[in-house]
């Protein structure tokens, strides 16, 4: 699997979008499938080569790119 990263992220917040829609008209199994997509998202984004020349870690990695990706 390949990734552009900008774009990566814009669907990991369609997918938190979906969650939180999902949440709010109380359909748990679509919120529930959404959030798990996302977070699938997150961590292929994080299995890049990228992430690894950053030397960070990656659970504040992952944290802060889902962070990004509800505010934006």
């Amino acid at each position: 699997m390949t990734f552009d990263i900008p774009d990566d992220l814009v669907q990991l917040r369609r997918n938190f979008v979906k969650a939180d829609a999902a949440r709010a008209s109380d359909d748990r199994d679509m919120a529930e499938q959404a959030h798990r997509e996302a977070q699938d998202l997150a961590e292929a984004i994080l299995d890049h080569p990228w992430w690894a020349e950053c030397g960070g870690n990656k659970f504040e990695a992952r944290q802060a790119l889902i962070e990004a990706a509800r505010a934006s």
